[in-house]
């Protein structure tokens, strides 16, 4: 992929799940990665696994303090800050029991699968694409 290369981007909520998923891939197509998490220690782990240049960086979606004290820490240690994937949230986890029967897959998408989509929107191949809804879904959304 074309773009991503020497860029500074900032994942949040990073230090597991989909986040962990997106850091790794920007650090495989060469991007500086600042993994973020409102858990320091998953955000740790993340970076340390990707090695390179990832830093870790505790970060609260819900303070204003939080957010700018992260940017200053980011840009301070990689630069300018790039490529922004606001990917931190939070939802109540509750069982789906026909998830699997419901996507035409068969199965929920892995982290890997969700961070390719994200990787492609934030290179210079995407540079053309704008308002789009880009569905990765398994195909969920068509029924």
């Amino acid at each position: 992929m074309r773009g991503l290369d020497g860029k500074c981007a900032l994942v949040t909520g990073a230090g597991q799940g989909i986040g962990q998923g997106v850091a790794e891939r920007f650090a495989e197509e060469g991007a500086q990665v600042a993994v973020s998490d409102m858990l320091l220690a998953g955000a740790e782990t993340t970076a340390n696994d990707i090695g390179g240049d990832a830093i870790a960086v505790e970060l609260d979606i819900t303070s204003a303090d939080s957010i700018r004290q992260a940017i200053t820490d980011v840009t301070a240690r990689l630069g300018p800050i790039d490529v922004l994937v606001n990917n931190a949230g939070w939802d109540l986890i509750e069982p789906f029991a026909g998830l699997s029967r419901a996507i035409p897959f068969g199965r929920p998408a892995e982290p890997a699968e969700i961070a390719a989509a994200v990787a492609f929107l934030a290179s210079d191949d995407a540079a053309f694409i704008t308002g789009q809804a880009l569905s990765v879904s398994g195909g969920m959304t068509m029924q």
